[in-house]
């Protein structure tokens, strides 16, 4: 019995293929949907006829009313004439409410917005930001989205209100996308060069080979060709990828030549489920998304974002767990369920598939197009609150928010703040002439007041903090005081009041030898040594280019002054930054200008009293000497063994106890030679000759003495 089929497909309730009756050819179209079960909804529709014409050729056709005929073989489509839902607004963003509302119930904002419990915070989600959200408007006429912002903080208190209109879109912020979008404004006001927008960066260039990872390709492809199972599995050959970009064995071969992979059912499965984010049981999703999430899911947050004060600090950790390498593999030949160090959270499923949240996504349900433009939208409303509040940084506000507002955003106030003098710092822009003027005020206000204070975007607020007496650091004291360690110091604190409060020194105590180091005078004298090193290089420069100098340089002379120029680039080393002071307290009566007043940083240790003297440089012997009070510097001289041919009898120098030097000839025969004390250092220094080095000798002299000094300091320090 010959029949006729038709087919019925589209907008349809069941669509499917319809046999005629028997001997019947055509049907009209009235019935055959009918048959189908009417459109799926009401409303107007198109039919389209698919028909076979005698020469074999298929065209598409229109048809009209439900009373013309569809043939055997043809297929008619029932498609909407239009796909616009009119009279409604959509509510999206940080809100537990989110959905579609009826145009006629919600005719403004505040109609929409009733109520603060639709901001109630959800865990595991950013905090619902209601200082700069947005309504976001498709024009009818141009068909172009304009971005309206808002503030929902404003809206709820009966402050502003914004008229709806079919198929807006009300956006409501979360402080990690405020954040994000206020950093690229901040960005931008402190670079102007720069432009807010959130385009990806440029893609990077292509990685050079690796020759290490070229063969942990090789062998990954080997295995995957030895092992078909490993092939067969996307995620187990991605966890064969990953063993060999770390370096670790990619085989897994159990005795017997099979697959670790393979092999181990368990082994395999934790592997999987930890490559495989999206399977079920291995990541927390949370409630169903709605369809414009799930077809926009929106940018994962930076980093910085995660972190920030927005109730998602813990989902940061995750995502950093989550997106670290994890070292996996067996070594090869271990048996299937043979577990190594650190290997057992992979060998245990349950471990394995330990719950995991999504990363945090911003801009969840706009697409690219509108994020941008909402991004550049509320850039233009960004403000900056520096100082003392528990979160600094750029913020979103809409103009006319006051100030109290914005110090709540920012975390509040610390204990330490200054509301006697608090300075708010504006740009009064005029673009009718095309000029900004910077105008700042400062307000002595207590915090019930902030009110009064009324902000605009790009205003900057700083808060001081409360002047204090105590200094920015502590100084230290070692050595031979009752109560050695660091100590607090006020602003203009002497010396003599951190040693009274150490307790004063020890009776093995040695004040003449004490070692005062600064940190500033440490600086100074890195910044002055580097610069006779930039001097001593040009005059070498200058002597070895000049050819009648060269028969007069030998090579070991240049080599000298080379490695001094060494010496004085890596500093001085520990000692570096030696003050001489005076500590004794009855010097310091009797002169209160000697009293030093201190430094943060500033250390002073106190040695005991040593019992030698010592003599360095060019002498025979050089090393400590017992101190005697009736020996000259040429008796300790002669008891170290006497001068070296090299050595420089006329600029011999005595390095005192607290670092000071005093030459041994004045260059006057009423000069008085030098008192020795103990713990005294002598220093004999090289002879040079007077070729062409006359230009640099005393620099050379100078630099061998400072280097001197830093050896005595060295030795006082540890006796």
């Amino acid at each position: 019995m010959q029949t006729s089929s038709v087919a019925v497909i589209g907008q349809v309730k069941r669509p499917a293929i319809y046999e005629l009756p028997p001997w019947q050819l055509a049907a009209p179209l009235s019935t055959l949907m009918a048959m189908a079960g009417g459109p799926e909804v009401r409303g107007s529709y198109r039919y389209s006829v698919l028909r076979t014409r005698e020469d074999g050729k298929r065209e598409m056709a229109q048809v009209g009313g439900g009373t013309t005929p569809i043939h055997d073989g043809d297929v008619v489509f029932v498609t909407p004439t239009a796909d616009v839902s009119l009279a409604k607004v959509d509510l999206r963003g940080g809100t537990t409410l989110n959905g579609s509302y009826p145009l006629e119930t919600v005719r403004s904002l505040r109609g929409l917005l009733t109520s603060a419990d639709m901001f109630a915070p959800t865990v595991g989600r950013p905090l619902p930001y209601l200082l700069a959200d947005a309504v976001i408007r498709l024009d009818p006429a141009t068909l172009q989205r304009t971005v309206i912002p808002f503030s929902a903080s404003d809206v709820l208190e009966g402050k502003a209100d914004v008229a709806l209109q079919s198929n807006d879109v009300v956006y409501i912020t979360n402080v990690a996308e405020m954040r994000y979008i206020a950093r690229k404004a901040g960005d931008v006001q402190r670079n102007p060069s720069r432009k807010v927008n959130d385009h990806p960066d440029p893609l990077a260039p292509p990685p050079v080979p690796d020759p290490a990872m070229a063969a942990a390709l090789a062998q990954q492809s080997a295995a995957l060709n030895a092992n078909p199972a490993l092939a067969a599995d996307p995620r187990l050959a991605q966890l064969v990828a990953l063993q060999g970009a770390q370096g670790l064995p990619v085989s897994g071969a159990a005795p017997g030549g099979s697959s670790l992979l393979a092999a181990n059912p368990a082994y395999a499965a934790a592997m999987a489920g930890q490559l495989n984010p999206q399977g079920p049981g291995t990541q927390d999703q949370g409630p169903p998304r709605p369809e414009e999430e799930r077809l926009n899911p929106g940018i994962v947050a930076p980093p910085d974002v995660i972190t920030s004060q927005d109730g998602s600090t813990a989902r940061a950790e995750d995502d950093q767990d989550q997106m670290t390498p994890t070292p996996i593999g067996l070594p090869v030949g271990a048996a299937p369920g043979q577990a190594v160090a650190g290997q057992s959270a992979y060998l245990n499923p349950a471990l394995a598939q330990r719950p995991r949240r999504p990363p945090l996504r911003l801009f969840a349900g706009l697409d690219d197009d509108t994020r941008r433009l909402l991004v550049g939208t509320l850039g233009n409303y960004h403000v900056t609150v520096v100082g003392e509040v528990n979160s600094p940084g750029d913020f979103l506000v809409m103009p006319g928010a006051t100030l109290d507002k914005l110090v709540r955003a920012a975390g509040g106030l610390t204990p330490k703040v200054d509301l006697h003098a608090f300075e708010v710092t504006s740009a009064d822009i005029d673009n009718a002439s095309g000029l900004s003027r910077t105008v700042r005020h400062s307000y002595g206000l207590p915090v019930d007041q902030f009110a009064q204070v009324t902000l605009k975007p790009f205003d900057r607020v700083r808060f001081n903090p409360v002047f204090s007496d105590r200094d920015t650091g502590d100084v230290t004291l070692a050595g031979e005081v009752k109560f050695p360690g660091g100590y607090e110091i006020l602003r203009g604190e002497h010396l003599s009041s951190v040693l009274a409060r150490a307790g004063g020194f020890t009776n093995a105590a040695y004040p003449a030898g004490v070692v005062f180091l600064r940190q500033s005078v440490a600086e100074a004298q890195r910044d002055t040594l580097q610069k006779e090193a930039d001097a001593l290089e040009r005059q070498i420069v200058a002597i070895v280019g000049n050819a009648g100098n060269k028969a007069q340089v030998t090579d070991g002379e240049i080599a000298y002054v080379t490695q001094m120029i060494g010496r004085l680039r890596q500093g001085t080393g520990p000692a570096s930054g030696r003050v001489a002071v005076h500590v004794d307290p009855k010097e310091i009566a009797a002169h209160p200008e000697l009293d030093l007043v201190m430094e943060p940083g500033d250390q002073l240790v106190v040695p005991r009293q040593p019992s030698a003297v010592v003599v360095s440089g060019e002498v025979m012997a050089p090393g400590g000497i017992q101190f005697r009070g009736d020996r000259s510097v040429d008796d300790y001289i002669a008891m170290a063994g006497g001068m070296t041919e090299i050595a420089d009898d006329d600029h011999v120098f005595v390095v005192q106890p607290d670092g000071s030097a005093i030459q041994v000839d004045g260059g006057g025969w009423l000069s008085a030679a030098p008192k020795l004390a103990p713990g005294s250092v002598i220093v004999v220094p090289r002879k040079l000759r007077h070729f062409t080095w006359d230009s640099i000798l005393m620099d050379i002299i100078q630099v061998t003495s400072q280097l001197a000094i830093t050896g005595a300091s060295l030795a006082v320090i540890s006796k």
